[in-house]
């Protein structure tokens, strides 16, 4: 296991969780505190597997019922929910499995979750447009307005759980409380 001191969000979760984050990311190319900040977005700051989004997830990335459904996961989104966090860990690290390598950034790790398309485009490209579904559920990240959503808008967020999560009050140690 990689020297990993403190990690991002740490108190939020048990040791067994925090460790199994460290053996993904490691496993993905990662870093750990990536995952942890996009599952602390992506779950509304529960870690919990049954969390259930408001556009149609489920759990620690919102797994949507295709994604569920579809290889590499082969599962529901009913399976997902009865997991426990550490165990739908498993199934976060089978899904981006696709991208291991290419997910060494906080923006293309988080693309692999919102937008598989923008992994590897830089910051600028843009990921969402007006006039389409999927900006429309996602408008809120539009900030500046223009009627695109870039890579690097679409990552705000996470990159603000990011900081916060690395704030003394929230980070934990890997191995320990």
């Amino acid at each position: 296991m990689p020297n990993q001191s403190s990690l991002a969000w740490g108190k939020k979760v048990s040791v067994e969780f925090r460790k199994k984050v460290v053996e993904v990311a490691s496993y993905l190319g990662t870093k750990p505190d990536y995952l942890m900040a996009i599952i602390n977005y992506e779950s509304n700051g529960t870690f919990r597997a049954d969390w259930p989004d408001p556009q149609g997830g489920v759990g620690l990335i919102c797994f949507l019922k295709k994604t569920a459904q579809d290889y590499p996961l082969n599962t529901t989104q009913e399976n997902l929910k009865k997991m426990t966090n550490v165990e739908q860990l498993d199934y976060v690290q089978k899904y981006l499995n696709q991208w291991r390598g290419r997910v060494s950034s906080l923006e293309d790790l988080y693309m692999a979750v919102l937008s598989p398309a923008a992994i590897g485009k830089p910051n600028d490209f843009p990921v969402f447009r007006e006039g389409t579904k999927n900006y429309k559920q996602n408008k809120r990240l539009d900030l500046n307005g223009d009627g695109e959503v870039t890579k690097y808008e679409a990552s705000f967020e996470v990159r603000k759980s990011l900081q916060k999560g690395l704030m003394p009050e929230n980070a934990a140690p890997v191995e320990g409380d």
